[in-house]
């Protein structure tokens, strides 16, 4: 089943909303986080440089998140987006000849592979990501973190992967909804995936969802009702679903008056 490209940047890991949680998860795995162009030896009791950067980009995240409103994360993903999409293309020569200030080996080589993943993208297709299969809780703190412990070519790597992974999620989410239509006649679970998937997002990336979204699934839920289905693998429905357009999210045959009273008595599922 094919599904839209949509650009995850704007409504696109576990919460870093949570990020004390992050923080943990990525201390508490020190010695399993490999870095992927690590090869040096197998002494589990050796931390990573990876596994340090992330620690370190997670506390910066804890902190951002603690300062900023929604909506100042919403302006910093937009800045973000902006700088890893239409900003790229002009200023690329200099990102692609960007090194990290350090020796440190492996640090060169990830940044070195990085680059040559993002050009092989638009190019022969050949290099790989040196963040493929990486947890999206860990992409998202290198996608967004500005520090410069990551370069330009490794934050959009990062990136790539994040989009991926959301198609991935997007095709398996879609096939569920369609056969719970088929089998059902309703979209209950179709909009429970879709709630838990966002609520499993961090603070910045949330942000980019309308402010509205989660009580519209919560409504929709609640209902439990017979619809009208949409079509869920079209473009469209994605893009108004993010952009908050209600006719979507509540789109079934119960009367306005009905939902109305639905939504005096919001519950979670």
């Amino acid at each position: 089943m094919a599904i839209s490209n949509v650009n995850f940047m704007t409504h696109s890991a576990p919460a870093l909303s949570k990020a004390t949680e992050t923080k943990a998860t990525i201390s508490d795995n020190f010695n399993i986080i490999r870095d992927p162009v690590n090869t040096g030896g197998d002494d589990s009791s050796t931390v990573s440089p990876l596994s340090r950067q992330l620690s370190e980009a997670a506390e910066r995240a804890e902190a951002r998140d603690a300062s900023l409103s929604r909506k100042e994360l919403f302006a910093l993903a937009m800045s973000t987006a902006e700088k890893l999409g239409e900003d790229y293309i002009e200023t690329k020569a200099r990102y692609d000849a960007e090194v990290p200030d350090t020796d440190d080996p492996e640090l060169l080589a990830r940044a070195r592979q990085a680059t040559e993943y993002i050009n092989g993208v638009v190019t022969d297709g050949r290099g790989k990501n040196p963040f493929s299969g990486m947890p999206r809780d860990q992409l998202n703190l290198i996608i967004y973190d500005d520090s410069g412990a990551f370069t330009v070519n490794e934050r959009r790597s990062a990136q790539h992967e994040v989009a991926q992974q959301e198609e991935a999620w997007r095709q398996i989410v879609i096939a569920k909804g369609t056969m719970e239509y088929s089998n059902t006649g309703k979209m209950t679970d179709f909009y429970k995936n879709l709630l838990d998937h966002y609520r499993g997002l961090p603070a910045i990336e949330q942000s980019q969802y309308p402010a509205d979204y989660e009580a519209r699934l919560l409504l929709d839920i609640a209902m439990d009702l017979n619809t009208e289905v949409p079509d869920i693998d079209s473009e469209s429905f994605w893009n108004e679903l993010f952009k908050g357009d209600t006719s979507l999210a509540g789109k079934s045959t119960a009367s306005t008056e009905e939902k109305a009273a639905v939504n005096t008595d919001i519950k979670e599922p």
